[in-house]
């Protein structure tokens, strides 16, 4: 009997942390002005041409003006 009242004390005892455990929800800390494309990297050809997708995300920060330029590529592109 005495057996069984502990280990349904315990039982309890590790249903109710895991279940606050599981309810904390992650903090959502991400904060910054983050450029993305669909993939991590592009190779090609010399002489082919490719488009790539770009997206400026914002998480986090008050709006604002922004210009965005490309350095070190070659002219007319």
């Amino acid at each position: 009997m005495r057996y069984r009242l502990v280990a349904l004390f315990s039982a309890v005892l590790c249903a109710a942390f895991c279940t606050t455990a599981i309810a904390e929800e992650p903090k959502n800390d991400v904060k910054g002005l983050f450029l993305l494309t669909d993939y991590p990297a592009v190779t090609l050809r010399p002489g082919t041409t490719s488009s790539i997708n770009l997206k400026l995300q914002n998480y986090g920060l008050p709006p604002e003006r922004l210009a965005l330029s490309v350095a070190g590529v070659p002219s007319g592109w």
